[in-house]
């Protein structure tokens, strides 16, 4: 019988440990970037054992949203904690988490070329970041995801750039359709982003400029290539009490129309930290069946 309680304790211990990642969280890193003409800080996530090997890993970038910065899924969205929960952990799926600041930008070029934090990230991030950590330079080990700013960055990279990604997971993606641009008042757009992005003393069907149609999420799905943009594994993902669900809601619609395989998953939840935490779980979920 002690034997007996001593093997079941000891089996007991061992699941236990197998479930601890015990990964590595870095922060306050940062590169010189040319094109910005700035420090750029970024923090990263190295899984267990990253040290002790030459092994290549999967990448999933993480991308912050408005008002946030490169440790806000850290400090706010708890994923280390998530990544060593029995549900993720005991997948043994390792990978590689960077996670950037990307200040207030969308992750766009400015429509006056002031700032081009897109041509940043591409000609410059990704190359830094591949070349001094080891990732597997491929589209098929590579996601993107984020929330809200992040959500729509994940989206316009992943359109953009399907070559680089395999699965695209955006978050309560801060996606605006044609009529809520035009329709949303004076004040609102000055004070936001979109008054940079975009120009400064737009109003009405003004604002739908050559910068807007090369980052409008719906438009470049409607003119996508339709090989392209099947290349990308969709997970889309949105609170129903979130107040950019129509955005969402008109993606999907979107993909839909041309027949883009996606999934959708519209939840109890609002625009806040406890619903991206739970959706990050199942977004790393639906990147382990894709990626490995």
């Amino acid at each position: 019988m002690k034997k007996l309680c001593f093997s079941l304790l000891l089996a007991f211990c061992i699941i236990l440990f197998s479930y601890a990642q015990q990964g590595t969280v870095i922060k306050n890193l940062s590169l010189k970037s040319n094109i910005l003409n700035k420090e750029m800080k970024y923090a990263v996530y190295l899984p267990a054992n990253y040290d002790k090997g030459d092994k290549k890993y999967p990448v999933l970038y993480l991308l912050h949203g408005y008002g946030d910065n490169e440790n806000a899924w850290i400090d706010k969205g708890k994923i280390v904690d998530a990544l060593n929960s029995q549900r993720l952990a005991s997948l043994n799926f390792p990978i590689i988490i960077v996670m950037p600041d990307a200040m207030k930008t969308y992750y766009m070029n400015f429509h006056d070329g002031s700032v081009k934090y897109e041509d940043y990230f591409f000609k410059e991030f990704i190359p830094y970041i591949e070349n001094n950590y080891r990732i597997e330079k491929n589209k098929n080990s590579r996601a993107i995801s984020g929330l809200s700013m992040g959500g729509f960055g994940s989206f316009l990279y992943a359109i953009k750039y399907p070559g680089y990604f395999k699965v695209a997971a955006p978050l309560s993606s801060a996606i605006r359709t044609d009529e809520e641009l035009v329709s949303m008042k004076d004040s609102i757009y000055h004070r936001s982003a979109y008054a940079h992005l975009l120009g400064k003393n737009l109003r009405g069907k003004k604002r739908l400029n050559k910068t807007w149609y090369e980052n409008s999420i719906i438009n470049l799905i409607e003119r996508g290539q339709i090989d392209s943009l099947k290349s990308v594994k969709w997970y889309i993902d949105c609170g129903d009490d979130d107040y950019l669900i129509n955005g969402n809601i008109m993606t999907h619609l979107a993909l839909k129309k041309r027949e883009i395989p996606h999934e959708l998953r519209i939840k109890d939840g609002a625009h806040n930290w406890a619903y991206w935490q739970a959706a990050f779980i199942d977004v790393y979920q639906f990147i382990y069946q894709n990626l490995k």
